[in-house]
């Protein structure tokens, strides 16, 4: 789709947190910038994967009898 939302994101500049969810995963996760090493002596660049897996859970939340 190429005019889908990749991903939506805000930062909490205040508490120097970066919240996101992904377009195959609503669910809400973060990233403390506080846990991580920015300075000059820290390894080049830090990657990792925005989502483990490209689902999400689906709860039922139909009324019982």
């Amino acid at each position: 789709m190429r005019s889908s939302t990749i991903w939506t994101s805000v930062a909490d500049t205040k508490n120097l947190v970066y919240y996101y969810h992904t377009q195959h995963n609503r669910k809400l996760r973060m990233v403390d910038l506080k846990k991580i090493d920015f300075s000059p002596h820290a390894a080049g660049f830090l990657r990792f994967a925005l989502e483990k897996r490209k689902s999400q859970e689906i709860e039922d939340v139909t009324p019982r009898r």
